[in-house]
């Protein structure tokens, strides 16, 4: 069963012994189940005056270019969608190949210098030396990997529903293309 308040609400009211008229109007509803129970919320939005006149409202996963902006540091566009698990798997995966990188540099050039120090075993230095230069590469290529999948993710993933809120008196001009079989362009409209 699917029903959906759609229609303004009249609330007369006294408050404080003066007489109001409310205008409701709803925004969103979401239901939360609540131990073994379901619980509709509505938001609405509320006007005092006869000829309210609400802004205008809509409901959108997408979040525009900035959080593939905001992934240049891994894991934050992806909070700011809302997916806050994949943000610190984001953010401490980067974080994990980074201190594996930096730990390997430093045990392969402590082989080099044991090299240096102990000539006698230099071939066998040398190899472990190698060994950990190559456990260092790993890291940072899982690093860039993982960095540039975290901008991809970001970018292409719907995120948490939101809601937009647009001044329902306010003057404004907008832009869009226009694409019809014979031409294209775009399309300026002043909302007034």
């Amino acid at each position: 069963m699917r029903e959906t308040i759609t229609d303004n609400i009249i609330i007369e009211k006294e408050i404080s012994g003066q007489q109001y008229r409310l205008q409701a109007y709803p925004v969103d509803e979401y239901i939360e189940h609540d131990h073994g129970q379901l619980k509709l919320h509505t938001l609405y939005m509320v006007g005092i005056s006869d000829n309210v006149v609400f802004d205008h409202t809509y409901k959108t996963t997408s979040y525009g270019a900035a959080p593939a902006l905001m992934s240049v540091i891994p894991g934050l566009g992806q909070f700011y969608k809302g997916s806050t698990i994949k943000g610190i798997c984001m953010l401490a995966g980067v974080a994990a190949c980074g201190v594996g990188a930096l730990f390997c540099e430093n045990e392969r050039a402590d082989y080099k210098n044991m090299m240096k120090e102990q000539p006698q075993f230099a071939q066998k230095y040398n190899t472990k030396a190698n060994n950990w230069e190559t456990a260092r590469n790993v890291c940072i290529g899982a690093a860039a990997a993982l960095w540039v999948y975290n901008i991809i993710d970001a970018a292409a993933t719907k995120g948490a529903r939101k809601i937009v809120v647009k001044p329902g008196k306010a003057n404004y001009l907008s832009m869009h293309p226009i694409v019809t079989p014979n031409a294209g362009g775009v399309s300026l409209t002043y909302n007034f």
